[in-house]
């Protein structure tokens, strides 16, 4: 069953990454989608990631500010220096392929530090699986809703790059099913004794990451847009559904 759950949570996103396809791809949607994007991550940050990180880390005092400060430390070099690898990421506005190709990046990069984070989403429900079910049935919709907005913002924005949803959904798809991976990774090892310091150090590597996301890539992003009224609506929107997730 908890594998089964985890698994329910990567459909989240592939559902967003269906919804994407239908929807508008005119610039101000482009536009919309990075707001939605920026106000979904930082939403992430502040209400679920800091909280748990704070939880899961044994440390006590300094010791536990200096190994949560060097987690997300090294996350955030380590997606610059991955960043260097991926290409298309030189911002070219007087250009819209080039922008297009911009957009494609953020998508990608994103899928990377998102691939870690569902990873740690997959162990935490399926270990919640292990106690509770109806707990971790009910926590897995709320993460799921979660997903929903990620998976649109990483499928538009790569989309809008490649134009081949076959290749996008292959991409999602893979993302999508780190959380059955990480639920995997449990049942077919004995990791249940080290499942606080994997937390951890996950956590704070996806914190890293996704700041780097956020401010090197989407805020800068987000600063030079010709609709202001549409990003304020993205960004607006992506706080309010990942309130409502962390409600539920």
């Amino acid at each position: 069953m908890g594998l089964w759950l985890t698994f329910l949570l990567g459909i989240f996103m592939i559902l967003g990454a269906i919804i994407a396809f239908y929807t508008d791809e005119s610039e101000k949607f482009v536009e919309f989608s990075i707001a939605l994007a920026t106000g979904v991550i930082f939403m992430l940050i502040l209400l679920d990631l800091i909280p748990e990180v704070m939880e899961v880390v044994p440390y006590r005092g300094i010791f536990k500010g200096f190994a949560i400060f060097s987690g997300i430390a090294f996350g955030f070099v380590l997606l610059l220096v991955l960043d260097k690898f991926v290409p298309n990421h030189e911002e070219d506005e007087k250009d819209i392929t080039d922008d297009d190709q911009n957009l494609g990046h953020i998508g990608l990069v994103s899928s990377i530090a998102l691939f870690v984070h569902n990873m740690v989403e997959g162990i935490a429900i399926y270990m919640l699986s292990m106690q509770d079910v109806k707990a971790a049935f009910m926590a897995s919709v709320g993460v799921g809703l979660h997903n929903l907005p990620l998976g649109m913002v990483i499928a538009s924005a790569i989309y809008q790059q490649n134009k081949d949803k076959k290749k996008t959904m292959t991409l999602i798809s893979f993302v999508a099913l780190s959380t059955f991976m990480g639920g995997l990774l449990v049942f077919l090892f004995p990791v249940a004794n080290y499942i606080e310091i994997l937390e951890a150090i996950s956590l704070t590597l996806t914190i890293g990451m996704l700041l780097f996301i956020l401010f090197m890539e989407l805020v800068p992003k987000m600063r030079k847009t010709k609709n202001t009224k549409v990003s304020f609506a993205g960004f607006f929107m992506g706080v309010v559904l990942l309130i409502i997730s962390s409600l539920l």
